[in-house]
């Protein structure tokens, strides 16, 4: 169908002028109708027609990513009042040898686990931490403040992160080890026993 067909065509059929010139503004576009003021180009993204600014608007997916854990219903809480609440996998993750339904350590918020890290046992995650990609936190280790735990690095043991700490690569922090501050250690750094680093790049 040529577009001076096509416009015969809505005319016919639109009596609301503005979607009219959605339409036809669409098809200037290339873009296929999907649902009520949706249309979608042929990579599969999708655009609202905006009445008041009379325009295309792209739609941006926000849809989260589908959470590899929920709550067991179980919480704790700590000496600050923090409310800490328990997890379990829903779904398997091999990476880690964990099955659907084994139960986790412990965060605050869902902002606190992503990607397909996860946590273990007594450990625990607080404030605004976050703990991402194939991270591991296990045995009684806490990470709390601003701090994030990335890439395949684990923390185990009593080792506390906190503050905008940083900890990456396969970088590991286990014993009774302390990283706070704006320290970041990443690589193949292995930060153990008692030590405490407040600041600098350990790689």
């Amino acid at each position: 169908m040529s577009f001076k067909d096509y416009c015969r065509k809505v005319l016919n059929e639109e009596t609301d002028i503005i979607s009219i010139k959605a339409k036809l503004d669409a098809k200037k576009r290339g873009l296929k109708h999907q649902s009520h003021n949706v249309w979608k180009d042929k990579g599969g993204q999708e655009y609202k027609w905006n009445k008041m600014l009379k325009r295309f608007e792209r739609i941006e997916n926000k849809s989260k990513e589908k959470k590899h854990f929920e709550f067991t219903g179980k919480t704790k809480k700590l000496e600050d009042g923090t409310i800490l609440k328990q997890i379990r996998a829903t779904k398997n993750l091999p990476i880690h040898n964990i099955k659907k339904e084994d139960v986790g350590g412990w965060i605050e918020n869902p902002e606190n686990l992503s990607g397909k890290a996860w946590i273990y046992g007594n450990a625990m995650i607080s404030g605004n931490a976050k703990v991402s990609e194939y991270a591991i936190v296990s045995g009684n280790a806490r990470i709390s403040g601003d701090a994030l735990v990335s890439g395949d690095a684990q923390v185990s043991g009593n080792a506390k992160v906190s503050g905008n700490a940083r900890v990456s690569g396969n970088a590991r922090v286990s014993g009774d080890s302390q990283v706070s501050g704006d320290s970041q250690v990443s690589g193949d750094a292995w930060v153990c026993g008692d030590r405490t680093i407040t600041s600098g790049e350990y790689k």
